[in-house]
């Protein structure tokens, strides 16, 4: 473990990269309300890829899996993979239709408003805010586990950290500042996890050893016809693909795609990856 000293100093380090980036970015134009808040028609398939797999990609996405598959094995791996690819393959039709109806709509909640009345607007918009909030305290806990695992940092100190930095380049660039870090954190996690699969492909010696060793203590966890792992992958795939239509995010992300096409794509690829 490295010393709670340095790796506070990195924490505050890489914290005030991406919010100085961020800022920096923002201040190269002025731009309307309608783009802090949505960033209307500004972002092409590659860039929408990219942000929506930088919001995917909070901390707890380590865990997660790795924890379903000790006791759900293959079939609830699968199930968690397939519900995280599910909200924006449904999203594809869903944006489109909210895109050709409203085109200066900018979330879920006025399409439902429009279409459906205010009490499932009522009822939409309660539900958006509360799974927001668990998201985003599971991301900020899921954070500040990860850094106690490097040194014995306070997760209140991790959380005011990022927190604090998130709070700088979004208040002052709006969604178009969340994109651009967004990019800039895909290239950099990218060659990360290429490297890491890399090195523990080698430290386990292939996927053999571990697929022997799977079959000899746990062998349930390589059935696929597991009742088990059915039920969780089952559960992980309708959770997912429920919550993941209600995440605020990616709703605005289907404005700021540039067109109809570019917003396809960008879900498409998005989801796959």
């Amino acid at each position: 473990m490295l010393s709670s000293t340095t790796t506070l100093a990195w924490l505050i380090a890489f914290a005030a990269i991406f919010a100085a980036a961020g800022v920096m970015y923002s201040r190269r134009s002025n731009d309307s309300l309608e783009d802090f808040i949505i960033a209307r028609n500004s972002q092409s398939s590659t860039a929408t890829v990219l942000t929506l797999l930088a919001s995917s990609l909070g901390a707890w996405i380590l865990f997660s899996p790795a924890q379903a598959a000790t006791w759900g094995g293959l079939a609830a791996v699968i199930g968690y993979a397939v519900g995280s690819m599910s909200p924006r393959i449904a999203m594809i039709p869903l944006g489109q239709r909210m895109r050709t109806l409203i085109p200066e709509g900018h979330t879920l909640t006025e399409f439902v408003l429009t279409r459906y009345g205010k009490p499932m607007y009522a009822l939409t918009l309660v539900i958006m805010m509360f799974y927001m909030f668990i998201a985003l305290t599971a991301e900020i806990t899921a954070i500040a586990k990860l850094v106690t695992l490097i040194a014995p940092i306070p997760l209140w100190v991790t959380s005011l950290i990022v927190l604090g930095a998130t709070l700088i380049y979004t208040s002052y660039g709006g969604l178009k500042a969340s994109i651009f870090t967004d990019k800039v954190q895909m290239l950099v996690i990218v060659p990360l996890l290429v490297v890491l699969v890399a090195f523990g492909w080698q430290a386990i010696g292939g996927l053999r050893p571990a697929v022997n060793a799977l079959e000899l203590s746990a062998p349930q966890l390589l059935n696929l016809s597991d009742p088990i792992g059915i039920k969780a992958g089952l559960t992980f795939f309708v959770a997912i693909l429920l919550t993941g239509l209600f995440h605020q995010g990616n709703w605005q992300r289907v404005y700021s795609a540039k067109d109809i096409p570019s917003m396809r794509r960008g879900f498409l690829l998005g989801g796959y990856w």
